[in-house]
């Protein structure tokens, strides 16, 4: 009974579409989700290609890098102005696996040292390219910096009186009064 087969295609098909319908109504509010988070997320994102054109890039990147607008569209060269963070992600993507490294950037007469973690993804994903997370580091370094120096004065200090006792100690070894 042909009418009926066709009422009951058309019933599947129907059927079909509520359900691509529903699938992608779901995936946009999952992306939007993901992109609001991404958004509000203060570290630094973005995504490259694999010829280094930034894809995406949220806010934090841009406060990070006092940036006017987004750097999307412009390759990291021309979004950042810096060559070392070019060379970094470069050697993240020629690597093929997750890779990190630290650069310099002078800014408002300010040192700044950021940290790059570059986590490619392979020829085999349908966008070859890298994610690269940029973690501000700087007040880390000063740390760092303020701790080695303690550390030297601290030896320096212990030292100066160790000297002197032994000296002292060396005098009456020897039979001095």
């Amino acid at each position: 009974d042909l009418p009926r087969v066709l009422r009951t295609a058309q019933s599947d098909l129907e059927a079909i579409a509520r359900l691509v319908r529903e699938l992608d109504r779901s995936a946009h509010r999952e992306r939007e989700e993901l992109t609001s988070i991404i958004a509000s997320i203060p570290e630094g994102i973005f995504t490259v290609d694999r010829r280094l054109c930034i894809l995406q890039a949220n806010r934090g990147v841009e406060s990070m890098f006092q940036l006017a607008a987004s750097p999307a569209g412009r390759t990291v060269v021309e979004g950042f102005a810096h060559a070392a963070m070019h060379r970094l992600v470069q050697e993240g993507l020629a690597g093929g696996k997750p890779h990190r490294g630290e650069i310099i950037v002078e800014q408002d007469g300010m040192r700044r040292v950021y940290e790059l973690s570059i986590s490619p993804r392979g020829q085999r994903s349908a966008q070859p390219g890298a994610g690269v997370v940029v973690h501000n580091i700087t007040r880390i370094k000063n740390l760092e910096q303020v701790r080695r120096e303690f550390v030297a004065n601290v030896s320096h200090e212990l030292r100066t009186p160790r000297t002197i006792i032994s000296g002292y100690l060396e005098t009456l070894s020897d039979g001095g009064i």
